[in-house]
């Protein structure tokens, strides 16, 4: 019985230490840099994790200000699409550029806090999240980076029947 318990507490340590958590947040505008008409930003705090991606709608268009990020979580297959972020900031003429991050492989589980950011559904039926803090840095997530590609999570439900973390099965590994 004491060889059963060591190897399943050899087993979950092992597969504990094969993923980290790191936390990554929306840019604030004077971390986002401008090309012709293409946006970019480095992750933060640890660049490593990826970058933020994004195209405005032409080329005279300066950041004015966050407006909004939104999180999408990942599909319940091994064909769905990975979890998606993106960052909504208002232009100079009115219009929205949006970031999106693209993180470093192999891809990670993404997830977010509930209290910060609100439940919403759109016109498909598709839950989503979103979150409006006054600046991006307000809007965070985690990452969870495995050692090696694995498939994407579902959202797994929490607390009072809310969804929104993606809960990583390190059961499996």
């Amino acid at each position: 019985m004491k060889t059963r318990i060591l190897a399943f507490t050899i087993a979950l340590g092992a597969s504990w230490s094969a993923s980290s958590q790191t936390f990554e947040r929306c840019p604030v505008r004077s971390e986002i840099s401008k090309d012709g008409i293409f946006y970019t930003a480095k992750a933060f705090p640890n660049e490593a994790e990826g970058k933020w991606l994004g195209v405005a709608p032409d080329d005279a268009d300066s950041i004015v200000r966050f407006f909004s990020a939104t999180f999408y979580p990942a599909k319940d297959s091994d064909s769905g699409s990975a979890a998606v972020v993106n960052c909504s900031y208002d232009l100079t003429n009115g219009r929205t550029a949006i970031l999106q991050f693209k993180p470093t492989p192999p891809p990670p589980n993404l997830g977010v806090n509930p209290s910060m950011w609100l439940r919403k559904h759109d016109l498909y039926g598709q839950n989503y999240f979103e979150c409006t803090a006054v600046a991006g840095s307000g809007c965070s997530f985690y990452l969870v980076q495995r050692s090696h590609p694995a498939k994407p999570n579902p959202v797994e439900p929490f607390g009072r029947g809310e969804v929104g973390h993606v809960i990583p099965d390190t059961a499996s590994h």
